[in-house]
Protein backbone atom coordinates (compact mmCIF):
# COMPACT_ATOMS: atom_id res chain seq x y z
CA UNK A 1 0.00 0.00 0.00
CA UNK A 2 1.63 3.30 -0.97
CA UNK A 3 2.10 5.89 1.85
CA UNK A 4 0.23 9.54 1.61
CA UNK A 5 1.16 12.60 1.62
CA UNK A 6 -0.26 13.67 5.12
CA UNK A 7 -1.38 11.39 7.46
CA UNK A 8 -4.99 12.98 10.12
CA UNK A 9 -3.95 11.80 13.41
CA UNK A 10 -7.35 12.51 15.75
CA UNK A 11 -8.05 11.01 19.20
CA UNK A 12 -11.08 10.56 20.40
CA UNK A 13 -12.91 10.13 23.96
CA UNK A 14 -16.50 10.39 24.58
CA UNK A 15 -17.15 12.52 21.44
CA UNK A 16 -20.32 11.03 20.38
CA UNK A 17 -22.17 14.44 19.59
CA UNK A 18 -18.71 15.87 17.44
CA UNK A 19 -16.93 13.07 16.33
CA UNK A 20 -19.07 12.90 13.09
CA UNK A 21 -18.68 16.35 11.80
CA UNK A 22 -15.09 16.59 12.91
CA UNK A 23 -14.29 13.77 10.53
CA UNK A 24 -16.85 14.95 7.78
CA UNK A 25 -14.51 18.22 7.66
CA UNK A 26 -11.55 16.65 6.74
CA UNK A 27 -13.57 13.49 4.71
CA UNK A 28 -14.53 17.13 2.72
CA UNK A 29 -10.87 18.43 1.88
CA UNK A 30 -9.59 20.06 -0.93
CA UNK A 31 -6.46 17.15 -0.90
CA UNK A 32 -7.02 13.93 -1.44
CA UNK A 33 -3.81 12.50 -0.46
CA UNK A 34 -4.38 11.67 3.28
CA UNK A 35 -5.50 9.09 5.81
CA UNK A 36 -7.60 9.52 8.32
CA UNK A 37 -6.02 7.57 11.90
CA UNK A 38 -8.61 7.86 14.77
CA UNK A 39 -8.02 6.12 18.00
CA UNK A 40 -10.61 5.79 20.21
CA UNK A 41 -9.58 6.47 23.47
CA UNK A 42 -11.78 3.87 25.67
CA UNK A 43 -14.81 6.01 24.46
CA UNK A 44 -18.28 4.51 26.86
CA UNK A 45 -21.03 6.43 24.69
CA UNK A 46 -21.31 5.51 21.02
CA UNK A 47 -18.34 7.28 20.06
CA UNK A 48 -17.35 3.87 18.23
CA UNK A 49 -19.92 2.60 16.78
CA UNK A 50 -20.11 5.94 14.88
CA UNK A 51 -16.51 5.49 14.11
CA UNK A 52 -17.17 2.04 12.48
CA UNK A 53 -19.67 2.75 10.22
CA UNK A 54 -17.76 5.88 8.85
CA UNK A 55 -14.91 3.61 8.66
CA UNK A 56 -17.20 1.23 6.39
CA UNK A 57 -18.49 4.27 4.24
CA UNK A 58 -14.75 5.74 3.99
CA UNK A 59 -11.64 3.83 3.29
CA UNK A 60 -8.94 6.83 4.12
CA UNK A 61 -10.30 5.95 7.65
CA UNK A 62 -8.22 3.25 9.60
CA UNK A 63 -9.38 2.86 13.50
CA UNK A 64 -7.38 1.92 16.46
CA UNK A 65 -8.93 1.71 19.81
CA UNK A 66 -7.22 1.61 23.14
CA UNK A 67 -8.88 -1.31 26.01
CA UNK A 68 -9.03 1.95 27.95
CA UNK A 69 -9.07 5.48 29.01
CA UNK A 70 -5.20 6.27 28.35
CA UNK A 71 -4.74 9.87 28.22
CA UNK A 72 -4.93 11.94 25.17
CA UNK A 73 -0.80 11.81 25.23
CA UNK A 74 -0.37 8.32 24.79
CA UNK A 75 -3.50 8.07 22.35
CA UNK A 76 -1.73 10.61 20.29
CA UNK A 77 1.51 8.65 20.67
CA UNK A 78 -0.55 5.88 19.56
CA UNK A 79 -1.30 7.24 16.24
CA UNK A 80 2.12 8.51 15.53
CA UNK A 81 2.77 4.91 15.40
CA UNK A 82 0.49 3.82 13.23
CA UNK A 83 1.27 6.83 10.65
CA UNK A 84 2.38 6.31 7.19
CA UNK A 85 2.61 10.38 6.17
CA UNK A 86 4.98 12.72 5.56
CA UNK A 87 3.07 14.94 7.29
CA UNK A 88 1.22 14.22 10.56
CA UNK A 89 -1.95 17.12 10.80
CA UNK A 90 -3.28 17.19 14.54
CA UNK A 91 -6.97 17.32 14.79
CA UNK A 92 -9.52 17.43 18.21
CA UNK A 93 -12.80 15.06 17.48
CA UNK A 94 -14.56 18.30 18.51
CA UNK A 95 -13.00 20.85 15.80
CA UNK A 96 -13.68 21.95 12.70
CA UNK A 97 -11.35 21.97 9.72
CA UNK A 98 -11.51 24.69 6.88
CA UNK A 99 -11.71 22.64 3.66
CA UNK A 100 -8.31 24.24 2.31
CA UNK A 101 -6.52 23.27 5.81
CA UNK A 102 -5.02 20.27 4.57
CA UNK A 103 -4.22 21.36 0.72
CA UNK A 104 -2.34 24.94 2.61
CA UNK A 105 -0.26 23.48 4.88
CA UNK A 106 1.13 20.73 3.26
CA UNK A 107 1.93 23.10 0.51
CA UNK A 108 3.70 25.34 2.28
CA UNK A 109 5.66 22.46 4.36
CA UNK A 110 6.56 21.46 0.83
CA UNK A 111 7.79 24.50 -0.47
CA UNK A 112 9.68 25.14 3.23
CA UNK A 113 11.60 22.10 3.70
CA UNK A 114 13.13 24.30 6.98
CA UNK A 115 10.44 24.28 8.67
CA UNK A 116 9.13 21.66 10.90
CA UNK A 117 5.61 22.52 11.94
CA UNK A 118 3.38 24.90 10.46
CA UNK A 119 -0.16 25.96 12.15
CA UNK A 120 -2.45 28.67 11.36
CA UNK A 121 -5.41 30.91 12.69
CA UNK A 122 -8.37 29.67 14.33
CA UNK A 123 -11.86 31.02 14.92
CA UNK A 124 -13.66 30.04 18.06
CA UNK A 125 -17.41 29.07 18.86
CA UNK A 126 -19.42 27.82 21.53
CA UNK A 127 -22.11 24.90 21.93
CA UNK A 128 -24.85 27.36 21.26
CA UNK A 129 -23.26 29.66 18.53
CA UNK A 130 -24.97 29.11 15.71
CA UNK A 131 -21.68 30.47 13.33
CA UNK A 132 -17.71 31.20 14.49
CA UNK A 133 -16.99 33.94 16.23
CA UNK A 134 -13.53 35.24 17.60
CA UNK A 135 -10.59 35.07 15.45
CA UNK A 136 -7.17 34.16 16.83
CA UNK A 137 -4.23 34.44 14.57
CA UNK A 138 -0.39 33.34 16.03
CA UNK A 139 3.01 34.75 14.69
CA UNK A 140 3.60 33.83 11.17
CA UNK A 141 7.77 34.18 10.70
CA UNK A 142 9.72 31.46 12.25
CA UNK A 143 11.85 33.97 14.31
CA UNK A 144 8.53 35.60 15.82
CA UNK A 145 7.14 31.78 16.67
CA UNK A 146 10.31 31.62 18.70
CA UNK A 147 10.14 34.88 20.30
CA UNK A 148 6.67 33.77 21.14
CA UNK A 149 7.73 30.61 22.85
CA UNK A 150 8.98 32.68 25.80
CA UNK A 151 5.55 33.53 26.80
CA UNK A 152 3.18 31.24 25.78
CA UNK A 153 2.12 28.80 22.77
CA UNK A 154 3.04 29.83 19.51
CA UNK A 155 0.51 27.47 17.92
CA UNK A 156 -3.19 26.38 18.21
CA UNK A 157 -2.47 22.30 19.14
CA UNK A 158 -5.22 21.01 16.75
CA UNK A 159 -4.77 23.36 14.01
CA UNK A 160 -0.70 22.29 13.49
CA UNK A 161 0.79 20.25 10.44
CA UNK A 162 4.09 18.66 11.72
CA UNK A 163 6.68 16.88 10.04
CA UNK A 164 6.12 12.87 11.07
CA UNK A 165 10.18 12.36 10.97
CA UNK A 166 10.87 14.84 13.67
CA UNK A 167 7.58 13.77 15.71
CA UNK A 168 9.62 10.39 15.77
CA UNK A 169 12.70 12.34 16.65
CA UNK A 170 11.08 13.72 19.61
CA UNK A 171 9.71 10.42 21.21
CA UNK A 172 5.79 12.33 20.47
CA UNK A 173 4.35 14.23 23.12
CA UNK A 174 5.42 14.02 26.70
CA UNK A 175 2.91 12.03 29.08
CA UNK A 176 3.80 14.00 32.26
CA UNK A 177 3.28 17.06 30.39
CA UNK A 178 -0.52 16.56 29.58
CA UNK A 179 -2.18 20.01 30.33
CA UNK A 180 0.63 21.85 27.78
CA UNK A 181 2.05 19.19 26.27
CA UNK A 182 1.57 20.95 22.96
CA UNK A 183 3.07 24.00 24.29
CA UNK A 184 6.43 21.55 25.46
CA UNK A 185 6.62 19.85 21.90
CA UNK A 186 6.60 23.38 20.27
CA UNK A 187 9.22 24.28 22.37
CA UNK A 188 11.28 21.37 22.17
CA UNK A 189 10.81 20.91 17.82
CA UNK A 190 12.32 24.05 18.39
CA UNK A 191 15.88 23.42 18.87
CA UNK A 192 15.95 21.07 15.37
CA UNK A 193 13.88 23.10 12.84
CA UNK A 194 11.95 25.91 12.03
CA UNK A 195 8.27 26.98 13.27
CA UNK A 196 5.73 29.14 11.48
CA UNK A 197 2.05 29.61 10.91
CA UNK A 198 -0.33 30.86 8.21
CA UNK A 199 -2.53 33.74 8.50
CA UNK A 200 -5.38 31.58 7.18
CA UNK A 201 -8.25 30.46 9.96
CA UNK A 202 -7.62 26.68 9.25
CA UNK A 203 -9.63 25.34 11.79
CA UNK A 204 -13.01 25.99 13.74
CA UNK A 205 -12.44 25.38 17.57
CA UNK A 206 -14.78 24.31 20.20
CA UNK A 207 -14.61 26.29 23.80
CA UNK A 208 -16.53 24.35 26.02
CA UNK A 209 -16.29 23.36 29.66
CA UNK A 210 -15.21 20.68 29.35
CA UNK A 211 -11.67 21.87 27.42
CA UNK A 212 -8.68 20.33 29.60
CA UNK A 213 -7.08 24.17 29.60
CA UNK A 214 -9.74 24.87 31.05
CA UNK A 215 -10.19 22.11 33.65
CA UNK A 216 -6.97 22.20 34.78
CA UNK A 217 -5.96 25.49 34.51
CA UNK A 218 -3.69 25.94 37.96
CA UNK A 219 -1.55 22.64 36.29
CA UNK A 220 -1.64 24.10 33.01
CA UNK A 221 0.20 27.69 34.22
CA UNK A 222 2.90 25.49 36.51
CA UNK A 223 3.90 23.53 33.32
CA UNK A 224 3.70 26.40 31.19
CA UNK A 225 6.11 28.62 33.21
CA UNK A 226 8.49 25.70 33.32
CA UNK A 227 8.57 25.73 29.70
CA UNK A 228 8.72 29.28 29.02
CA UNK A 229 11.69 29.49 31.65
CA UNK A 230 13.82 26.95 29.15
CA UNK A 231 12.85 28.80 25.87
CA UNK A 232 14.05 32.34 27.99
CA UNK A 233 17.27 30.15 28.95
CA UNK A 234 17.89 29.20 25.22
CA UNK A 235 18.16 32.72 24.43
CA UNK A 236 19.97 33.59 27.12
CA UNK A 237 22.13 31.27 26.84
CA UNK A 238 22.43 30.80 30.98
CA UNK A 239 19.72 29.60 33.80
CA UNK A 240 17.14 31.98 34.64
CA UNK A 241 15.05 31.54 38.10
CA UNK A 242 11.67 30.44 37.72
CA UNK A 243 10.66 33.68 39.66
CA UNK A 244 11.55 36.07 37.06
CA UNK A 245 10.27 33.91 34.00
CA UNK A 246 7.05 33.66 35.96
CA UNK A 247 6.90 37.95 36.70
CA UNK A 248 6.61 38.33 32.90
CA UNK A 249 4.03 35.90 32.35
CA UNK A 250 0.51 37.27 31.46
CA UNK A 251 -1.78 34.54 32.83
CA UNK A 252 0.04 34.49 36.92
CA UNK A 253 -2.66 36.50 38.91
CA UNK A 254 -0.09 37.80 41.40
CA UNK A 255 0.78 41.46 41.37
CA UNK A 256 4.41 42.78 40.32
CA UNK A 257 5.89 43.68 43.00
CA UNK A 258 8.65 45.18 40.77
CA UNK A 259 7.89 46.57 37.91
CA UNK A 260 10.85 47.54 36.88
CA UNK A 261 12.82 44.61 36.90
CA UNK A 262 10.11 42.80 35.20
CA UNK A 263 10.39 45.53 31.97
CA UNK A 264 13.90 45.23 32.11
CA UNK A 265 14.07 41.70 32.03
CA UNK A 266 12.07 41.77 28.82
CA UNK A 267 14.08 44.33 26.86
CA UNK A 268 17.21 42.76 27.74
CA UNK A 269 15.37 39.18 26.15
CA UNK A 270 14.30 41.22 23.43
CA UNK A 271 18.42 42.50 22.82
CA UNK A 272 19.78 39.03 23.83
CA UNK A 273 16.85 37.65 20.72
CA UNK A 274 17.97 40.29 18.53
CA UNK A 275 22.09 39.90 19.00
CA UNK A 276 21.82 35.82 18.58
CA UNK A 277 19.27 35.70 15.87
CA UNK A 278 18.98 36.44 12.03
CA UNK A 279 16.06 39.15 12.15
CA UNK A 280 14.81 40.93 8.85
CA UNK A 281 13.58 44.61 9.82
CA UNK A 282 10.11 43.54 9.59
CA UNK A 283 10.39 41.02 12.22
CA UNK A 284 12.86 43.07 14.83
CA UNK A 285 10.12 45.45 14.59
CA UNK A 286 7.21 43.02 15.33
CA UNK A 287 9.39 41.66 18.12
CA UNK A 288 9.63 45.27 19.89
CA UNK A 289 6.30 46.09 19.30
CA UNK A 290 5.45 42.87 21.49
CA UNK A 291 7.80 43.14 23.60
CA UNK A 292 6.35 46.99 24.68
CA UNK A 293 2.85 45.53 24.83
CA UNK A 294 3.63 42.77 27.27
CA UNK A 295 4.65 45.49 29.24
CA UNK A 296 2.28 47.84 28.70
CA UNK A 297 0.15 44.54 29.52
CA UNK A 298 1.73 43.79 33.18
CA UNK A 299 1.49 47.52 33.62
CA UNK A 300 -2.27 47.85 33.05
CA UNK A 301 -3.46 44.82 35.23
CA UNK A 302 -0.49 43.99 37.70
CA UNK A 303 2.15 46.51 39.07
CA UNK A 304 2.23 48.06 42.07
CA UNK A 305 5.34 50.38 41.49
CA UNK A 306 7.57 51.10 39.40
CA UNK A 307 5.41 51.92 36.41
CA UNK A 308 6.96 55.40 34.98
CA UNK A 309 10.10 53.36 34.53
CA UNK A 310 8.76 50.50 32.56
CA UNK A 311 6.57 52.92 30.69
CA UNK A 312 9.82 54.32 29.29
CA UNK A 313 11.31 51.17 28.69
CA UNK A 314 7.96 50.16 26.34
CA UNK A 315 8.67 53.54 24.91
CA UNK A 316 11.76 53.26 24.28
CA UNK A 317 10.89 49.27 22.20
CA UNK A 318 7.65 51.06 20.72
CA UNK A 319 7.00 54.70 20.83
CA UNK A 320 4.10 55.18 19.09
CA UNK A 321 2.18 52.58 20.53
CA UNK A 322 3.49 53.80 24.20
CA UNK A 323 2.56 56.87 23.50
CA UNK A 324 -0.94 55.99 22.33
CA UNK A 325 -1.47 53.74 25.76
CA UNK A 326 -0.76 56.43 27.84
CA UNK A 327 -3.16 58.31 25.98
CA UNK A 328 -6.06 55.56 26.49
CA UNK A 329 -4.67 55.72 30.19
CA UNK A 330 -5.23 59.65 30.71
CA UNK A 331 -9.00 59.43 29.11
CA UNK A 332 -9.82 56.63 30.80
CA UNK A 333 -8.54 58.57 34.50
CA UNK A 334 -10.13 61.77 33.29
CA UNK A 335 -13.77 59.44 32.46
CA UNK A 336 -13.48 57.57 35.76
CA UNK A 337 -12.68 61.38 37.65
CA UNK A 338 -15.66 62.58 36.01
CA UNK A 339 -18.18 59.83 37.17
CA UNK A 340 -16.63 60.07 40.94
CA UNK A 341 -19.57 61.57 43.33
CA UNK A 342 -18.94 65.04 44.50
CA UNK A 343 -18.85 65.87 48.10
CA UNK A 344 -21.80 67.11 49.03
Amino acid sequence: MSSPRVSVLMAAYNAVSYVETAVDSILQQTFSDFELIVVDDGSTDGTWEILERLAIQDGRIRLERNPKNCGIARTRNRGVELARGEFIAIMDADDISKPYRLEKQSAYLVNHPQVGVVGGAICFFTEGGATPSRVKSFPLTPSLVTWTLCFESPFADPASMIRRSLLVEMEGYRTDHIVAMDYDLWQRLSRIAQLANLPDVVLHYRWHGDNISHRRAEEGNRLASLIAQRAVEAIYGQPIPLDAVKQMLRYHGTPIKDMIVVAQMIDALALRYRAGARLTPADWAAIRADAARRILWLMQHRAENGSMTALAYAARLDPVYAARWSQSMLRQAARRRLLEPRPQ
